[in-house]
């Protein structure tokens, strides 16, 4: 069985915007994330349920992706974003 790469690099909290957090997930590809939401189990669907029941307005989710990658500068040379 292959185990998929998944690292929680943490909680944060906006010091601008009183309760407004973002939890931060890592993993290896856009592939591994779609694969995570297929894996949903009965049991994660119940502690989601409950945990949306304590809250005041539903979470937003958001996807950002890793911004230091190579792009083809014009003129054939590369450049680091």
């Amino acid at each position: 069985m292959r185990m998929s790469y998944l690292r929680m690099d943490g909680v944060f909290y906006d010091a601008e915007n009183p309760g407004i957090y973002l939890e931060n997930f890592v993993v290896e590809s856009c592939a591994e994330h779609t694969r995570q939401h297929d894996r949903f189990t009965v049991a994660d669907t119940k502690f989601e349920e409950r945990v949306l029941s304590l809250v005041l307005e539903s979470p937003k989710t958001r996807h950002f992706l890793y911004a230091n990658r190579v792009e083809q500068a014009q003129g054939g040379q590369q450049t680091k974003q």
